[in-house]
């Protein structure tokens, strides 16, 4: 932790590590170690990304936190593992996707609520009163 300190101190000045409120690993992994490693692919961008999670929880204190974080990712691993499906398997993580942007998830899942009904609206009214498509 210490050696974090140092790191984050060199490049931004001491106040930026001490700041009260601040997530020291995830401060370090946003702006020190993943621009510097580039390309990791997801899966290992994933799993830093929650064991820097898990770190600043167990920093504040609050190990069921860290406990669900790990436990979660496990059971993400478990899922990735037995069926190839990382898609489904990221379901079960405590921590969310980084995703960077304006967008919320609840926006994003909102949207796509509103396109499939305008898709179900389209397909309804393009068939005729019988049920058969209009002409």
């Amino acid at each position: 932790m210490k050696r974090v300190r140092g790191i984050l101190s060199a490049i931004h000045g001491e106040e930026a590590t001490k700041n009260k409120g601040q997530r020291l690993f995830s401060f370090y992994f946003r702006v020190y170690l993943r621009p510097r490693l580039g390309d990791v692919g997801p899966h290992s961008d994933r799993e830093m990304t929650t064991l820097v999670e898990a770190l600043d929880s167990l920093l504040e204190g609050n190990t069921a936190r860290t406990g669900d974080i790990l436990v979660t990712r496990l059971k993400a691993l478990e899922e990735a593992a037995r069926s190839g499906n990382w898609t489904m398997a990221q379901q079960f993580e405590a921590v969310p996707q980084d995703d960077f942007g304006l967008i919320t998830d609840a926006e994003r899942q909102h949207a796509a609520t509103l396109q499939l009904r305008a898709a179900r609206l389209r397909e309804t009214t393009s068939q005729g009163s019988d049920g058969r498509r209009g002409r």
